[in-house]
């Protein structure tokens, strides 16, 4: 369902690899990691807004050369989670 924040993938695993182990893919970020990253864009003194919203962190600037600025700044760093970078205009 969308609104799970854990989902697990066993059936589709074990057609396409045949693995019998069960993986379990988490949806949006941890508050935690959450107030890390928000931070670390606040401690880069960019030109960028930055705001919590539930499981996301939103990035506003008038430049695309700030959001890409903030992209690469946490790309950099590593915060034990993947991270997804979308709808940048």
């Amino acid at each position: 369902n969308p609104g799970d924040r854990e989902h697990t993938i066993t059936k589709i695993l074990k057609v396409v690899s045949g693995c019998d182990k069960e993986l379990k893919v988490k949806n949006g970020l941890e508050k935690e990691t959450c107030r890390k990253i928000n931070a670390d864009i606040k401690a880069a003194k960019l030109k960028v807004t930055s705001q919590i919203m539930d499981d996301i962190i939103r990035v506003t600037a008038k430049k695309i050369d700030d959001l890409q600025a903030v992209i690469a700044l946490l790309r950099s760093k590593d915060y034990e989670q993947p991270l997804q970078f979308i709808n940048m205009k």
